[in-house]
């Protein structure tokens, strides 16, 4: 017994690995056929798909899946800098300008700097003082 293991570490030795422990042609014989067997099973599913492919009849489409459906609003925007630069040009235009909010009441705007002014020198409106009762419903 003793000489089987000194041989076998000499033979070792001289290999530069233990050929007990490992059979390298096994491994690489194993390797090399799941290889070819995935390649193999690739290519025939690849081979089905496109037969499967050219047996589907066309499918035609409905009048319904041909309009274009516009999502609801708020909508993604190409340029949100240009519709921010609009809207915020109508307000500087509503808070600066005159206009008519309606003509038939006699309401009209101002721009904010004359209205501020204008209470600056009349002062804030009175308002009614709420009664103990406004509150309360039902008495």
């Amino acid at each position: 017994m003793a000489e089987s293991r000194s041989s076998r570490l000499e033979q070792a030795e001289h290999l530069g690995y233990e050929p007990a422990d490992v059979n390298i042609r096994g491994v690489l014989a194993v390797a090399l056929g799941w290889s070819i067997f995935v390649a193999l099973a690739a290519a025939a599913l690849i081979g089905l798909s496109s037969m499967f492919e050219t047996l589907r009849p066309p499918v035609e489409t409905s009048p319904l899946a041909r309009v274009e459906i516009q999502p609801p609003e708020p909508r993604l925007e190409a340029n949100p800098q240009v519709t921010l630069d609009r809207v915020r040009a109508r307000q500087d235009q509503l808070l600066n300008g005159f206009g008519w909010v309606d003509r038939d009441a006699g309401i009209a705007r101002i721009p904010i700097d004359r209205a501020m002014a204008i209470l600056a020198e009349r002062g804030w409106p009175k308002t009614p003082e709420p009664t103990a009762n406004a509150g309360r419903t039902g008495q």
